[in-house]
């Protein structure tokens, strides 16, 4: 999910972005999954844990296409918003799961938090 290589030189060849508009591209995804956590962590039990994770794929899908073919910084800025923002649907409607069916709660959080941890180096 993250178009490091390319993605700097390309953006400023296509449409001129600056240093300060790619780092901002690149920082609206994590901001996107810190600003709708609350709102997927309100959503996930009114609508079930099946169809918010369709959605946040969903979104996550259509945020990728967004980004992929998009040819201005605002394009660009809106794939990443929504890329940031179905990941984050996934991952609580995902975790919900977990906490509601894990027979050891601690142990399986561990485990989370390692993968999590360890795809991130």
């Amino acid at each position: 999910m993250l178009p490091a290589p390319f993605f700097p030189s390309y953006a400023a060849d296509c449409c001129g972005a600056t240093d300060q508009a790619i780092g901002c591209a690149f920082a609206c995804n994590p901001l996107a999954q810190i600003l709708t956590n609350p709102l997927w962590a309100w959503i996930v039990p009114k609508t079930g844990r099946p169809m918010c994770t369709v959605l946040g794929l969903l979104m996550l899908g259509i945020g990728s296409v967004v980004f992929a073919v998009g040819g201005s910084i605002p394009l660009f800025f809106a794939g990443r918003l929504l890329q940031g923002a179905g990941f984050q649907g996934t991952v609580v409607a995902v975790l919900a799961l977990l906490i509601e069916s894990s027979d050891d709660l601690e142990r399986d959080m561990g485990i989370q938090e390692l993968a999590a941890g360890v795809s991130n180096h």
